[in-house]
């Protein structure tokens, strides 16, 4: 997925974690129009931030999209 066809405005920062969405500003049919998206809030996180991205990105299939936002990559 390619990024920087979104521009991005942050919703929420702790001391863990900023959540952006992107609104894409050219449409595609292959790419969604917005997205959200998880970032560490430091340069060099800490492992257990790491392991918490990969175990939400472990358990997306049992997601239902109706009531969660699913993963898709890390």
């Amino acid at each position: 997925m390619e990024l920087l066809d979104y521009k991005f405005a942050m919703l929420r920062q702790d001391e863990e974690f900023i959540l952006y969405r992107g609104l894409r500003q050219t449409k595609t049919e292959t790419d969604p129009s917005s997205i959200l998206v998880l970032a560490p809030t430091k340069e060099l996180p800490a492992s257990a931030t790491i392991e918490r991205m990969k175990h939400e990105l472990s358990v997306k299939e049992e997601l239902d999209s109706r009531w969660a936002v699913r993963p898709l990559a890390i």
